[in-house]
């Protein structure tokens, strides 16, 4: 089989993840270097046991009872176990979904179980959902010795490595460039005589939803999560428009970001009947403007019941790409999305460069979705954003209006390409990368 291994390095500004074809090297790795009690092999961790030897070996594995917040060790000590018992039972192992073995080293993979819901979060538990449903074994690292560690332990199952760039402040988070400065870890060219293929960081990215140059663009999914709340009929709905906030500093942005004044709500409600409301977060000095009604912080399920129950979903600028206006589509709720005029002179001829910007439009994965699904509404124009929730509550989305792509179903096969179709190493040679 052809190895196919996928460094891939992530910030969440949207969330893109650089990676490059890569191979670990192999050095001896001894027990102490990593957190947990996993089987020694005698201190031999440069290569898989034989055959004979897996027997049994997954017993070795402790049991272990850990909190909420670190479920992903109890998860990753049962993978473990899974590919031990593929391995000692299974000749074909590596052919077998559990043998396809995936390493997340990304910070907001082991948070997924925290119960934060931003938009990170969202995307890398979407990502698990579709490795585990597509049967893979994933085994989660915190920091680079460990993932090389769980390298070590089945280096010829091993199809695809994710690791984060960096965390702004701690630059020492940056677990690519610890990886690629360590002379043990990868070939580079500082690092010729290291037996491992290495392509250049920064050469493909992996993205959710984003429509770049060279990309794998893998998305996420959310209709695993939303299709649990049921569309409401729109002339059964609140008669509310929804307000996409986390903090209510986000109404009072500065001037290339400020989507509209803070009458505006007080207008939309005075000229339609509609009353506006948010789940913000009332920072100091900057309260909620007038007009719109305070909701509190919600779960996740009660956050879709509120949503859901909404005409439609007002975007003000911030947060840049955020998930939830897919949720809102998912729900039947169409969403705002405005954009800044003076950039963007119209948005059936808006330029690449302006669809990722944040200072030109909050959602650029939206921008080739139109009336009923979504509205584009320049920045500032109050009688323009009026227009947009009027139109909204006399045209209604009728059932589900969530794209394709972010159906699971679409992610597993996006992940699919990624793990076990697309063989990395022959493409980076045949870009001459290698």
């Amino acid at each position: 089989m052809t190895r196919r291994f996928t460094v891939c390095a992530g910030v969440f500004c949207g969330a893109v993840l650089y990676f490059t074809v890569w191979e670990t090297s192999h050095r001896r790795w001894t027990s102490h270097e990593a957190s947990w009690p996993l089987p020694d092999f005698g201190g031999r961790h440069n290569s898989v046991p034989s055959p004979r030897r897996w027997l049994g070996i997954g017993e070795l594995v402790p049991q272990v009872v850990v909190d909420p917040s670190r479920q992903y060790e109890a998860e990753t000590f049962a993978a473990i176990k899974r590919v031990y018992h593929c391995l000692a039972n299974y000749e074909d192992c590596a052919e077998r979904p559990e043998g396809n073995v995936v390493i997340v080293a990304y910070e907001h993979f082991w948070r997924t179980t925290s119960g934060n819901t931003g938009g990170e979060i969202i995307w890398c538990e979407s990502l698990l959902t579709a490795f585990k449903g597509l049967g893979y074994s994933v085994l989660t690292a915190t920091n680079v010795d460990m993932a090389l560690f769980l390298y070590r332990l089945f280096p010829d199952l091993v199809r695809v490595v994710i690791m984060q760039v960096r965390f702004l402040p701690n630059l020492n988070s940056n677990f690519v460039a610890t990886c690629f400065n360590d002379r043990f870890c990868i070939r580079s060219a500082k690092n010729p005589t290291v037996p491992t293929p290495m392509g250049h960081i920064q050469r493909y990215a992996l993205t959710p939803p984003f429509n770049i140059t060279n990309p794998a663009q893998l998305r996420y999914a959310i209709s695993h999560h939303c299709t649990k709340t049921p569309v409401i009929a729109p002339e059964n709905r609140t008669n509310q428009a929804f307000i996409l906030a986390k903090e209510s500093s986000y109404f009072y942005d500065d001037q290339d970001k400020l989507a509209f004044p803070l009458d505006a709500y007080t207008t939309i409600t005075r000229q339609t009947g509609i009353r506006v409301v948010t789940v913000a977060k009332e920072t100091i000095g900057q309260p909620i403007p007038g007009g719109v009604e305070k909701r509190g912080q919600l779960t996740r399920e009660d956050f879709y019941e509120e949503l859901s129950s909404s005409k439609i979903l007002i975007g003000i600028g911030r947060p840049f790409l955020s998930p939830s206006p897919f949720d809102a589509l998912c729900l039947g709720v169409p969403f705002v999305n405005p954009y800044n005029a003076t950039r963007i002179k119209s948005m059936d001829e808006i330029r690449s460069g302006d669809i990722w910007n944040p200072f030109s439009l909050q959602h650029g994965a939206l921008a080739e979705l139109r009336p009923p699904f979504v509205y584009h509404v320049p920045m500032g124009n109050t009688s323009a954003l009026v227009a947009a929730v009027r139109e909204a509550d006399q045209n209604p989305i009728r059932g589900r209006g969530l794209p394709q792509e972010m159906w699971m179903e679409s992610l597993m096969e996006r992940v699919k390409e990624l793990v076990e179709v697309t063989d990395w190493e022959e493409r980076a040679r045949e870009e001459k990368l290698l």
